[in-house]
């Protein structure tokens, strides 16, 4: 089996590329990229249509929602947060 290939993992419902195959099982990788998972090699089979349109789709909202920024606050070298006001008239941070 070629690294790529869509394939229905039909313990997890979820269709993934296959990367490659460790005994038993297959290294199965989200489609658009994320965290491989090992499945039955025996139980996978070629997704539908549907599956693979489904799979399509979830990909591409997920790089969308990933291409938006969020505001990030300054870091701080330590485990505390810094205050974003000032206490009226002493200061210094609240």
């Amino acid at each position: 089996m070629e690294p790529g290939t869509l394939l229905f993992d039909p313990a997890t419902n979820r269709v993934g590329e296959y990367q490659d195959r460790t005994g038993p099982y297959a290294m199965l990788r989200p489609v658009g990229g994320g965290r491989e998972w090992q499945a039955d090699f025996s139980a996978l089979r070629e997704p539908t249509d549907g599956e693979r349109l489904s799979a399509g789709v979830r990909a591409a909202n997920d790089r969308a929602r990933n291409a938006v920024e969020l505001p990030r606050r300054p870091a701080t070298d330590g485990p505390f947060l810094l205050a974003d006001r000032v206490c009226e008239g002493k200061g210094h941070p609240v």
